[in-house]
Order: C-alpha cells, then sequence, then structure tokens
C-alpha cells in the first residue's frame, strides 16, 4: 500500500472542512427564515430626520430646523421615545444657538405614529466664512413595550437613535435680492393644522352661503307660486319710531331754515305736522301710515318717510296728537318743572295757526321750535332698537325681588 504524504492529508483534510461548511450552511438557511414569518415585513421601529428651510444663512440670521420622527405602534408592540432630548431647553446644537421651538400635535397614519419639532436657530461664529459648519449628531434613547393579552407589559432594554449630522454653509455667496433659487421652507404639521383651520372655516362659510341661497330660492319660488295663482298679499309693517322721529326733526330743521323771513301759517302747520308726529312717538301712539308711489304729493298734516333697505318704500304718516293728549299720557317724570317741551311746542303753533287773533310773537314760536328739536333729537336717540332694548331690559331687572324666600 502506497503512503500518503503529508501535503496530501492537509487536502484531503482541507475538502472535508469545506464539505463540512457548505452541508452546516444549507441546514442553517430555512431556520433563519423560519424566523420571519410569512406575510410580514421587518421595519424599523424608530426613524428620525431632519430638515433646515435653508442652506446657507448670514452671521446671526435666523433660520428654522425640523426634526419628525417616526414611531411604530402595533397590537402587541409599541416604541416609546425618550423626547427630553428633543425639548427646546435640551437639545444639543452646538455652535448653533436654539431662539425658540414648538411641538406640533402627533399624527397618526395607520401603525406609524409622527412626532415633529420645530426650532429656530442662529449661528454666531467667527472665522467660518465661506465653509460648512456641521450641524452636530443627535442621539435619541428609546426603548420598545411589548404586549400581549395575559401577560404583563414588558419594557425592552435602551436603544439608541443616531440622527445623522447635517451642514449649513455660512455668508452664502447667493444675494439677498435673488429668492427664486433660494430654498422654500419645508412645511410642518403647524401649517397642516393652520390649513385645516382655514378649511373649516372655509366650509362653514360655504354652508352659511349655501343656506342662505336656499332660503332666496325658496322666497323665489313661493312668490313665483303666488303669482301664478294670483293671489296678492300686501302688509305694511309699522314704520319703526326712529324713523318717524326722524322724519319728524329733518321737517322742522327745514322750517327753522325758513322761518328767518317771518312766520306764516303754512310754516306754523308744517311745524305741527311734525310735532304731532314726535309727541306720538313721545307717548308711544300709533301713527296713521300709508304706502304710497314715490310721486305722490302729501296732503296737509302728513310727512313723507322712506323705510327700508333691500325693498325701499314711501310712507305718509300722520298723527292727531294734541297739547292735552300728549300731557295726559307722558311717562311720569318726563315733564321738567312741570312742562313738556313738545307740549309746549303745540300750545304756541295751535294758537299761531288757529287762535282767534292766529298771531303770537315771533321770538315766542322760535323759542318753542329750539325746545322742540333739542327734545326729539334726545329721543330719537332713545327710541333706537338697541337702547330700547337695554332700557327694557334695566326695567325687567329693577322689577325682579330683591329678596327671595324660602
Amino acid at each position: 500500500m502506497p503512503l500518503r504524504t503529508t501535503d496530501e492529508r492537509l487536502m484531503r483534510l482541507q475538502r472535508w472542512l469545506l464539505m463540512a461548511a457548505v452541508a452546516f450552511a444549507s441546514l442553517a438557511t430555512p431556520r433563519a427564515t423560519a424566523l420571519q414569518p410569512a406575510g410580514e415585513t421587518a421595519i424599523d421601529a424608530l426613524t428620525c430626520w431632519r430638515r433646515v428651510d435653508r442652506a446657507a444663512v448670514y452671521v446671526g440670521e435666523r433660520f428654522g430646523m425640523t426634526v419628525t420622527c417616526r414611531l411604530v405602534e402595533t397590537s402587541e408592540a409599541r416604541t416609546v421615545l425618550d423626547t427630553a432630548a428633543l425639548e427646546p431647553e435640551a437639545i444639543h446644537v452646538s455652535p448653533f444657538e436654539v431662539l425658540g421651538g414648538e411641538q406640533f400635535s402627533p399624527v397618526e397614519d395607520g401603525v406609524f405614529r409622527f412626532l415633529q419639532y420645530r426650532y429656530t436657530l442662529r449661528l454666531i461664529v467667527e472665522g467660518s466664512f465661506g465653509d460648512d459648519v456641521e450641524l452636530p449628531p443627535l442621539d435619541l434613547t428609546y426603548r420598545i413595550e411589548r404586549r400581549s393579552d395575559d401577560s404583563p407589559v414588558l419594557m425592552g432594554r435602551e436603544l439608541t437613535h443616531i440622527l445623522a449630522p447635517g451642514s449649513i454653509r455660512l455668508l452664502s455667496l447667493v444675494p439677498t435680492s435673488s429668492v427664486d433659487i433660494r430654498d422654500l421652507a419645508p412645511p410642518s404639521f403647524g401649517d397642516a393644522e393652520s390649513g385645516e383651520l382655514r378649511a373649516s372655516l372655509l366650509t362653514l362659510l360655504a354652508g352659511l352661503a349655501g343656506v342662505l341661497a336656499a332660503g332666496i330660492l325658496a322666497l323665489g319660488i313661493a312668490r313665483a307660486l303666488r303669482d301664478r295663482r294670483g293671489v296678492t298679499t300686501t302688509r305694511d309693517t309699522p314704520v319703526p319710531p326712529s324713523a318717524v322721529v326722524g322724519a319728524a326733526l329733518g321737517e322742522l330743521r327745514s322750517v327753522q331754515q325758513t322761518s328767518g323771513g317771518g312766520w306764516t301759517p303754512e310754516l306754523a302747520l308744517r311745524t305741527l305736522s311734525a310735532l304731532r308726529l314726535g309727541g306720538a312717538v313721545a307717548t308711544d301712539t300709533p301713527v296713521a301710515q300709508a304706502t304710497v308711489a314715490p310721486g305722490t304729493a302729501t296732503r296737509d298734516g302728513q310727512l313723507r318717510v322712506k323705510h327700508g333697505w333691500l325693498r325701499r318704500r314711501t310712507l305718509l304718516v300722520s298723527s292727531g296728537t294734541t297739547a292735552d293728549s300728549l300731557t295726559a299720557r307722558l311717562p311720569p317724570g318726563d315733564e321738567i318743572n312741570g312742562t313738556h317741551p313738545l307740549a309746549d311746542a303745540l300750545r304756541s303753533f295751535t294758537a299761531a295757526r288757529y287762535g282767534h287773533n292766529g298771531a303770537l310773537s315771533a321770538e315766542t314760536l322760535t323759542q318753542a321750535l329750539d325746545g322742540a328739536v333739542s327734545h326729539l333729537q334726545q329721543l330719537r336717540w332713545r327710541v333706537t332698537a338697541p337702547v330700547r332694548l337695554a332700557t327694557e331690559a334695566a326695567e325687567r331687572l329693577r322689577s325682579l325681588p330683591t329678596s327671595w324666600t324660602r
């Protein structure tokens, strides 16, 4: 039998070792793949990235940095991130200075949960002009919390995620007037929240506009049906007291300008018409009104009133108030020293217009007219809708009992 040399023995041993390694690899590969269940994909428990809103800054110029982290939360495991290192007071970005920061509300998307922080930074260094200054990496610690139906929550060991460093060029060579080639600021969760708020407001306004349009359409259809059936209804709403007093004031002021040349029976009659309307409003007495065409002439004792915003109407108003009826219906405390400016003016102008001699001194009539105008100016303010409602509310409050009984 021939003898094998030492080299032949070594070569034969190497072949056996190689065959054993191949056999072990073929057996180990199915076991490794069996650890990953079919239909599942391995994903990172924590992934973070950051963006800055510009690539180059001047010394002391403020810029924004946004850090976004994606955490995985499933029914079996949850990623718990230590957010203390991301707080604006604790984040380490030396040599950059943190001027402020904010955290946006988390956003959930399936098994992912996104956290986002935005910071305002600036750089004040010397000797780095024209160079790239590095944004240092961030070491973020997290744990994986595992849950099951029966067993308690198990907190895994502390892991570290390193956020890759970035760079900012100091003193950009791009001129400040060139805004078309600068990087746009990346959108943040705050921009999305403000956009959602604007969208909600616009949706609300659109809904209100739709309701208003539907109401106008319904009114148009109702009017069209009414006209088609030949049914016409007219309903004159009462003229507001402020409009009546305004018409009376306008007439009295016109008389004041005209009476400078002396008093006439026509001026006295115009004054009486206005004073009667003012007295009716002061005593809360209804006035006679009639809707007429714009060019309709007025008769003695009537005043023309234009009322309405959308559908402006022309009305003729009049009143038969006298000095005695005015005095009898005045609210308590409305008289001053036993007299009332409107009642005195009514007596003076009634005597001037219908008296036996029909003459009074011009000075007496002028003073009575001035007192009536001054009183109607105050009355016009008191009968406006807001002041009237506030006065009625105050009277109701005063009428409430001051003490409670058991």
